[in-house]
C-alpha cells in the first residue's frame, strides 16, 4: 500500500510540473493617448537630458523613452515561457496599443 501511495504521489508531482508551461511577465502597454504623452515627455526633456558630451543621443533618447513608457503606460502581466519569451498567440491587444517589454525592475 505504501508503494502505491508513493507512486501516486510521485506521478502527481510529475504531472503538476509538466502542466505548468507558462508564467506571467510584467510588461508595459500603451494606448494611443499614452503614446502621445510619451512622445511629449521625450520632446520636452531631450534638451535637458543632453549633457553635451560624447555620449550618443540615441542612448539618451532610448533612456528617455523607457522612462516615459514606465511613467505614462500601464503595467500588465502577459503570458510567457519560463525562459522569458512572450507567448504572442495568447496576447490580445487592441490595434491602437503598443507592447513594451521593459521589466518592472529596470
Amino acid at each position: 500500500m505504501k508503494i502505491i501511495n508513493k507512486l501516486l504521489a510521485s506521478l502527481l508531482v510529475v504531472v503538476s510540473l509538466s502542466s505548468c508551461g507558462e508564467d506571467r511577465m510584467l510588461c508595459y502597454v500603451c494606448d494611443a493617448q499614452q503614446k502621445l504623452k510619451t512622445a511629449d515627455f521625450i520632446t520636452q526633456n531631450m534638451a535637458a537630458a543632453n549633457n553635451k558630451s560624447d555620449e550618443e543621443m540615441e542612448d539618451v533618447i532610448k533612456e528617455l523613452r523607457q522612462t516615459a513608457v514606465k511613467i505614462h503606460c500601464d503595467q500588465v502581466k502577459l503570458p510567457c515561457t519560463y525562459g522569458g519569451s512572450l507567448i504572442y498567440e495568447k496576447i490580445e491587444l487592441d490595434s491602437a496599443q503598443t507592447l513594451f517589454r521593459y521589466f518592472n525592475y529596470e
